[in-house]
């Protein structure tokens, strides 16, 4: 099958020397590219164009991060172009014969059994209509009829301060719609929190099962709000340094490119996290223990100062920004946790800590606090929310849910009558 490689790329072009020979010299004016994306097919020849277009994206200003995102969806394609015995230039007349719509019709029937999640079929065809439209302007390829069939949609725009526009945009016949249910209340990152008994049941089972890492990072998750790729990033001396809260029993911790030290947040949001004090001195305690000095022994100098190291002094988050580590573990504990007949494992995934732990905070900062823009800005800034919108929606959760909790009590009561009637 088709695999996705890494290299480190820099520009060189042929240059002929007074001798007549040809020598290739690296391009200075061009910057090298770590751990550049490339498809290989199973025969080990490489995809020239789509290897182009990744060069393409990386020397434009999408990061490495992103551009292995995105080559990860159209290696996807790849393997099943291999799979179907389809050669991606495959457009003939019939359009329910072209590769672009049997492709299509893969992603939608996988969607339709629950094997892929309505977002992740809508990115992949997306990833693959964007790779087709560059192949297209820079005339890589001439296909035998259209590949697919442009329309234009209008989609309406709301800005921060409520007013609406609208706009014209170009699209095919060949996107996928990301259908979600109707009702179904889900907050950022498309997670739903876990109730505080949940939390708790679960803290304890990664408390007794999991390594001593995972345990803290998960209690950070739940406690501070904090992304698996903060966490993981976390330095010696944002722990060390951290600033006693405003709030009685809390200290925060400086993260973003502006802390000193820099620790990574999402959108390179720079703000200070509140922590709760019991948790910060386990974490102290952490940094001196002897399991982690030996960690710290076996790391690169760059690495050494990470709060959290894997066994082999490794960094948890992989230099692509996955969490392959974590998610190895993560998966261990939830099928022993199948085993064991622990519930609230089931399904349990990461970043619903952070889910969990801003909706917490929004209900405690909406009773103590008189006006609501309080609590809003409040949350917004333990949360490190880029976008005021982000915060809103855990206040739009905690009243829908207590609408569903009033109405879900209503219906017992009037089917508990209607029962004792009968």
């Amino acid at each position: 099958m088709a695999t996705l490689e890494h290299i480190n790329y820099s520009g060189e072009f042929p240059e002929v020397r007074s001798n007549g020979k040809i020598e290739w010299v690296r391009c200075r004016h061009r910057r090298e590219v770590e751990r550049l994306p490339q498809i290989f097919w199973d025969n080990g020849s490489t995809w020239p164009e789509a290897n182009l277009w990744a060069l393409e994206l990386a020397l434009s200003k999408a990061s490495i991060k992103t551009v292995i995102a995105t080559m990860q969806g159209l290696l996807t394609y790849a393997k099943w172009l291999e799979a179907e015995s389809i050669d991606w230039w495959h457009f003939p007349q019939k359009a329910a014969d072209r590769c672009l719509y049997r492709y299509r019709g893969f992603l939608v029937s996988a969607r339709d059994r629950g094997d892929l999640a309505p977002s992740t079929a809508s990115a992949r065809m997306s990833t693959v209509i964007r790779f087709y439209r560059w192949v297209n302007v820079n005339e890589l390829l001439t296909p035998e009829s259209l590949m697919w069939n442009d329309r234009t949609v209008k989609i309406n725009i709301q800005n921060i301060t409520g007013f609406h526009r609208s706009m014209n945009v170009l699209s095919t016949d060949l996107v996928i719609p990301n259908r979600t249910i109707s009702g179904y209340l889900r907050l950022e990152d498309g997670l739903m929190p876990v109730t505080r008994s949940e939390r708790d049941a679960i803290l304890q089972f990664f408390h007794e099962h999991s390594s001593e890492e995972l345990s803290l990072m998960l209690r950070l998750g739940f406690l501070t709000g904090m992304r698996l790729g903060t966490i993981c990033d976390i330095k010696e001396d944002t722990i060390l340094y951290s600033v006693p809260a405003p709030v009685p029993g809390f200290h925060q911790l400086s993260v973003g490119p502006g802390a000193q030290p820099r620790v990574k947040t999402k959108m390179g949001v720079t703000g200070r996290v509140l922590i709760p004090n019991h948790l910060l001195d386990a974490l102290r305690v952490y940094l001196c223990s002897e399991r982690r000095l030996l960690r710290k022994g076996l790391a690169d100098k760059a690495d050494s100062d990470l709060a959290f190291l894997n066994p082999h002094g490794k960094p948890y988050e992989d230099r692509d920004g996955g969490h392959s580590a974590v998610n190895t573990e993560m998966s261990r504990l939830r099928k022993l946790a199948e085993i064991e007949g622990v519930p609230e494992m089931r399904g349990f995934k990461f970043h619903r800590s952070r889910a969990t732990f801003a909706t917490m905070l929004m209900m405690a900062a909406l009773d103590t606090f008189n006006e609501v823009s309080t609590a809003i800005t409040f949350v917004r800034n333990a949360c490190l929310h880029k976008r005021e919108s982000t915060t809103l929606e855990y206040i739009k959760f905690i009243e829908d849910s207590q609408a569903m909790s009033e109405a879900a009590d209503k219906f017992t009561d009037f089917f508990m009558g209607l029962q004792q009637n009968a």
